[in-house]
């Protein structure tokens, strides 16, 4: 290929998020979370995953802060949690679980959930774009991109609809 045709492709737009093998969980949110069960409020770190098997949902670990070890276990007689990683404007309502993955196979104090209810993430407002990411599709043909993958672009009247192969 020479250096003037290379020089004219198309640069891949760049995934948010990567996973290095197939089927691995994907990472979403982490910071501090605050619990609410029942009448109990806690603290803690907290992180928040797509995990695909045994089928996709979205995952949530909590690491609780040494004060409130003890309210975890009466928690479980309660069906559903809310959880706030008010940072990021997120709040959730979440159900227990029993999770055989565990982002920190080294701590021994995590509570694991799955989102029980849809939520909204921060303020509704228009959307100038949005970045989705399709997983496990088929290869297809298009645009050469700089790395050797292809592009396919279709154009409505209100969207320029863009999905770019990644090399791996």
């Amino acid at each position: 290929m020479n250096s003037e045709h290379q020089a004219n492709l198309l640069e891949r737009i760049q995934p948010v998020y990567r996973t290095e093998r197939v089927n691995e969980p994907i990472p979403l949110l982490s910071g501090r979370v605050e619990v609410v069960i029942g009448e109990e409020r806690a603290t803690g770190e907290g992180e928040m995953y797509l995990d695909w098997l045994p089928h996709p949902k979205l995952g949530v670990w909590v690491y609780p802060d040494k004060e409130f070890a003890g309210i975890w276990y009466p928690a479980w007689a309660t069906d559903r949690w809310r959880v706030e990683f008010s940072e990021w404007d997120v709040f959730m309502q979440v159900a227990p679980t029993v999770s055989c993955w565990n982002p920190r196979p080294d701590t021994h104090d995590v509570i694991s959930a799955v989102v029980a209810e849809p939520f909204t993430v921060g303020m509704a407002q228009e959307l100038d774009y949005a970045i989705l990411h399709l997983v496990n599709f088929h290869e297809y043909w298009g645009l050469p991109l700089q790395d050797g993958v292809q592009r396919m672009e279709w154009l409505t009247p209100a969207w320029r609809i863009t999905v770019d192969q990644l090399p791996e």
